[in-house]
């Protein structure tokens, strides 16, 4: 019997069976809906989607689909900015075939996802693309803050990594 509508948001433990369980999925999904863009565009894209979710945390009960919408927007986006014919090369495809890799992102994505307020939106921004002044100006923040923050965060993500390895 599926859960009674409630405000509570999908927990750690859920994005990773999540991830498990649909990443693929996911990448099938866009890429038969979404065919004007290329392969390595729609790789892009799913793991912008898999980004978005470790932030805004939607609702359990309707993670699948708001993924599969964040993700088919970002293919599209993707797309255009893409010229047609063109891929940019193959580390997308392989970073999603390794599944090492892949859970060295999912770990590297639980990180950013734990960082304060602040620090993971202008990660998430730098990772949606933004360069430092559009950061800045998005966030409300000087370009020195940026790079402080960015600064800041490699820093932790490396001690965090070296102490995982």
């Amino acid at each position: 019997m599926p859960e009674p509508y409630t405000n509570r948001r999908i927990s750690d433990g859920e994005i990773e069976d999540l991830f498990r369980d649909f990443n693929r999925g996911l990448r099938r999904i866009v890429q038969a809906k979404i065919t004007s863009a290329s392969t390595s565009a729609i790789a892009d894209a799913c793991a912008f989607a898999w980004a978005e979710l470790a932030y805004y945390r939607p609702v359990p009960t309707a993670t699948r689909a708001w993924l599969i919408k964040v993700a088919q927007r970002e293919a599209i986006r993707l797309g255009v900015r893409e010229p047609r014919g063109q891929e940019r090369g193959e580390f997308s495809d392989a970073l999603c075939a390794d599944t090492e890799t892949a859970v060295q992102a999912h770990e590297l994505l639980e990180h950013v996802a734990a960082l304060p307020g602040r620090r993971r939106e202008t990660v998430t921004l730098l990772m949606r693309g933004l360069s430092y002044d559009e950061i800045a100006c998005e966030l409300g923040i000087t370009l020195r803050q940026v790079d402080r923050d960015l600064v800041t965060v490699r820093d932790q993500l490396r001690q965090e990594l070296a102490v995982t390895t």
